[in-house]
């Protein structure tokens, strides 16, 4: 799991090391701003893995941030899975600029 603020490269180093190495990458940001009205995110995130591991060995995700849901979400995933917490390091100042760079 990388863990880092928005805009610090978490998606770009996620992808980098799905196209090299033999981890595959799932981009979870995608997966919850696709969610339907009433969808619950985090079972969406969970089935999303959960899929991802039958089809792999290994598996990367970014995180989904902070707060308590999120806290209750990595507790759930480690029921399941081994975790490795990995985190990015970047000036929150470049962060915040490549945040407000970005389309939405």
């Amino acid at each position: 799991m990388l863990i880092s603020p928005k805009g610090s490269g978490k998606t770009y180093i996620g992808s980098i090391v799905g196209q090299h190495c033999d981890i595959h990458f799932l981009r979870v940001k995608s997966l919850w701003v696709t969610r339907r009205p009433g969808e619950n995110g985090w079972e969406k995130v969970k089935a999303a893995i959960a899929e991802a591991f039958q089809a792999h060995s290994k598996v990367m995700i970014e995180s989904l941030g902070a707060g308590e849901e999120s806290h209750s979400f990595l507790a759930a995933l480690k029921n399941s899975y081994q975790i490795k917490m990995i985190r990015v390091h970047a000036d929150l100042d470049l962060c915040f600029r490549r945040v407000q760079r970005r389309e939405c």
